[in-house]
């Protein structure tokens, strides 16, 4: 496959999980605003590692120890992603759980 694309795959997909959890977790948070805002620029900044793995993957020679720093915004991807789905799935089931109030 071509390199070109499938990074423009990668980044892709990748974006989408970072809106996920911007939009099913970090929005649903019940902390102040400030405090999403942090969470959002981290997103943002995982993902321009993200853009940098790719580079550095396919198209930029750098040290190892580099490349390595580079692959772990993969990683905080991934357990934020995991984290945001059992949020979700724990939000659902909670919801159709009656509670009484006493």
């Amino acid at each position: 496959m071509n390199p070109l694309i499938f990074g423009l795959i990668f980044l892709a997909i990748f974006f989408l999980l970072n809106f996920y959890i911007y939009k099913r977790l970090i929005l649903k948070l019940d902390v102040k605003k400030r405090v999403k805002d942090y969470l959002t620029i981290f997103l943002i900044i995982n993902f321009i590692g993200l853009i940098g793995y790719i580079l550095a993957r396919y198209y930029l020679n750098i040290p190892n120890w580099l490349y390595f720093l580079l692959s772990l915004p993969i990683g905080i991807l991934f357990l934020l992603f995991c984290t945001a789905i059992i949020y979700d799935a724990s939000r659902v089931l909670l919801s159709n759980i009656p509670i009484s109030k006493s």
